[in-house]
């Protein structure tokens, strides 16, 4: 399945101020809030979302249509270390996952955490925002 939608929870979100960031909403519409299964962790300056089909927790970000995601997808990929040039296994794996979306499912790309999660911190809330503004 092929899609152009793309869910993000981090510092590609609107709220933060980078090239990349702003890249993105350059190049894609808005599509609104959406929730992943799964749990979220503080990788120490960004988060990582774990995808769990069955989890009772829920990741909270942002989904976007992306124009031409041939052009934006390397790009992405390269701020997330995807590829042959970053060490293996890579940190994030671009995946194909369910967003849930004022009652509807939509399937988005995502950057999901592909390393151990075992020394790393829980963000309880799901929400990397929310958890930025109350200090860690």
């Amino acid at each position: 399945m092929v899609t152009n939608k793309l869910f993000v929870y981090g510092t590609l979100m609107g709220n933060f101020d980078s090239p990349i960031a702003r890249s993105l909403q350059q190049h894609s519409n808005f599509l609104g809030e959406g929730l992943l299964r799964g749990r979220l962790f503080d990788l120490g300056h960004y988060p990582g979302a774990v995808y769990e089909a069955d989890a009772q927790t829920w990741v909270k970000g942002h989904i976007f249509q992306l124009h031409q995601p041939e052009t934006l997808f390397p790009l992405l990929d390269n701020y997330e270390g995807i590829g042959g040039n970053f060490p293996s296994p890579n940190e994030y794996t671009r995946s194909l996952v369910p967003v849930l979306q004022t009652g509807q499912t939509l399937i988005c790309y995502c950057y999901v955490y592909n390393l151990s999660t075992a020394p790393l911190t829980c963000i309880t809330s799901g929400s990397y925002l929310e958890y930025l503004s109350i200090g860690r």
